[in-house]
């Protein structure tokens, strides 16, 4: 007679938001298309707001977003 082993319980799906707040370095490295290494310099220069929760630091997402927005507007040439 083949043992047979005991059915495996179903993977935990980890919940996520569609559109949230806070992201994390390398999470807002990904989607913003800049590399790792300086999405953590910006971070340490205050360049993009972060805030410490926790341990961690995370990305307050539309502000981060707006500050690269306005970085890539062309310059008025004067």
């Amino acid at each position: 007679m083949v043992k047979r082993a005991p059915p495996r319980k179903p993977r935990r799906q980890k919940l996520r938001f569609i559109d949230p707040v806070l992201v994390s370095v390398p999470e807002f490295a990904r989607l913003s298309g800049l590399g790792y290494s300086f999405t953590r310099q910006l971070v340490a220069d205050g360049e993009i707001p972060s805030r410490v929760v926790g341990s961690r630091r995370w990305i307050l997402r539309e502000e981060a977003v707006t500050w690269l927005r306005k970085q890539i507007e062309p310059k008025d040439a004067a």
